[in-house]
């Protein structure tokens, strides 16, 4: 495995408030996917992402019907119970919907026909790369979605093993204008010290441009935001390393 450098820039002089954070990748709809699958796991989540200063969620399930069942009304189903528990809690966040959406030329379509979900019903899709792999059809893929006046989003790019070795092959689809999204946990090291490394040479590159939490679990699969933020305030500095998690992301739902 190639072994990324990890040189540090100087933390900004400035105190982090961790607040105000837009998590856009949780898999917090109980029963939909591999995330929550009981309400009460969901709120543990919800619980978990307010402790680290998060106020609005998107709720991403898997869009990937050869592994989950993918159903709009399930969802939604899903969705207005969440949030009904969430306020019978009296929890303060926000919970919006999406999908985490398989790189597929099939979901063309689905987007023409806004049956495919976007994140929060904007201009952006969060798509979801495998894992081993960079298909040959991916670039044509994410034209076409540009040329619906859609705007894709890469789910943990770290993660693809093809990236881990060779950062530079993601280069094309940053200068075609597509946006990356890190998982926090990949930043603090509890999916593996490949996708940690990889993770803090995206973030040194500039090539990072959100992260989430990518979160199933309360645990070692929640959101990890403060401790997220503040190893990467280590690599790019406070002030940009909280752009990934508020205002950036914060665009995106608006």
């Amino acid at each position: 495995m190639f072994k990324f450098g990890r040189k540090k820039r100087q933390r900004d002089e400035l105190e982090l408030d961790h607040s105000g954070y837009v998590d856009i990748h949780c898999h917090i709809l109980p029963g939909i996917d591999d995330g929550a699958q009981f309400i009460d796991e969901s709120l543990a989540l919800a619980k978990e992402a307010i402790a680290n200063g998060i106020t609005d969620i998107v709720a991403t399930p898997h869009l990937n019907q050869s592994l989950f069942p993918f159903s709009m009304e399930a969802c939604e189903k899903s969705l207005s119970r969440l949030r009904e528990a969430l306020k019978a809690e009296g929890l303060p966040i926000e919970v919006h919907f999406g999908a985490e959406v398989k790189a597929d030329p099939s979901i063309l379509e689905g987007l023409k026909a806004k049956t495919v979900p976007t994140l929060g019903s904007s201009k952006y899709v969060l798509i979801e790369l495998p894992f081993e792999i960079i298909p040959p059809f991916a670039r044509e893929l994410v034209f076409e979605i540009q040329l619906l006046g859609l705007k894709p989003i890469l789910a943990h790019p770290e993660r693809n093993l093809r990236i881990q070795r060779n950062p530079d092959l993601l280069q094309p689809f940053i200068e075609s204008g597509c946006l990356t999204q890190l998982n926090s946990t990949s930043v603090t090291g509890h999916l593996g010290k490949d996708s940690q490394d990889s993770s803090f040479e995206l973030l040194t590159r500039g090539w990072a441009s959100i992260i989430a939490s990518d979160a199933h679990k309360a645990g070692e699969r929640g959101p990890n935001f403060i401790a997220a933020v503040n190893i990467a305030a280590g690599h790019i500095g406070g002030t940009e390393a909280q752009k990934l998690v508020r205002e950036t992301p914060a665009k995106v739902l608006r």
